[in-house]
């Protein structure tokens, strides 16, 4: 696949993802409280930040986050997308790294002002990655 194709889908995802957040504010009502401006570029900025912490990761330590990232969100998924997985799960073992990976995007982006959450953050981690 070209670089442009590629850029292309990967400018597709973030836009399908803006959107699907819009209907979700959308519906419950929040519409009111979250400026979807500020959101978008939240979305943009973690996504940004998400990039830097898998190039330093792998400077630093060989380890390609990216299937890490996917398998988080998959797991995150299961029962609902909640930000929560239960590392006392052997399922779950090595969840660690990428949790503590995006922990600082988390702590900078997962705001009241911007309408993201750490669940937010942790799927758009999986898509990145994807």
């Amino acid at each position: 696949m070209t670089t442009n194709r590629r850029t292309n889908n990967i400018k597709q995802k973030y836009i399908s993802l803006t959107l699907i957040l819009h209907v979700l504010i959308t519906s419950c009502g929040a519409v009111n409280t979250i400026d979807l401006n500020v959101t978008r570029t939240a979305i943009e900025n973690a996504r940004l930040s998400i990039i830097d912490v898998s190039t330093v990761f792998w400077i630093t330590n060989g380890t390609n986050l990216a299937a890490k990232f996917l398998r988080l969100s998959f797991h995150d998924a299961v029962g609902g997308s909640d930000g929560c997985v239960d590392m006392s799960s052997p399922d779950n073992a090595g969840l660690e790294i990428p949790i503590d990976a995006l922990s600082p995007i988390v702590t900078q982006c997962a705001t009241p002002t911007t309408g993201l959450s750490r669940a937010d953050i942790w799927v758009l981690a999986g898509l990145t990655g994807a």
